[in-house]
């Protein structure tokens, strides 16, 4: 192999890893967004990341409540 073959194999090695960095930082830039976002969102419901489990537990216990509820005034067949 001579240094010319060589030297246009480390450039296409450079290429490629240029590129790979790029769409990598794009997909960051995008997952910093989503994550501002979804925290917005939480602020505007009242809540912190870290309540999410005891939030979700909660509504869990909501629903089986309302659904208990709802079976309680359907008539039984």
């Amino acid at each position: 192999m001579n240094y010319e073959e060589e030297i246009r194999g480390l450039e296409e090695r450079i290429r490629v890893a240029t590129d790979k960095k790029s769409r990598a930082e794009a997909k960051l830039d995008t997952l910093k967004d989503q994550e501002r976002d979804l925290l917005d969102r939480l602020n505007q419901m009242g809540l912190k990341p870290e309540d999410l489990e005891g939030e979700i537990q909660r509504l869990e216990e909501e629903i089986k409540n309302h659904l208990a509820l709802a079976d309680q005034y359907l008539p039984r067949f």
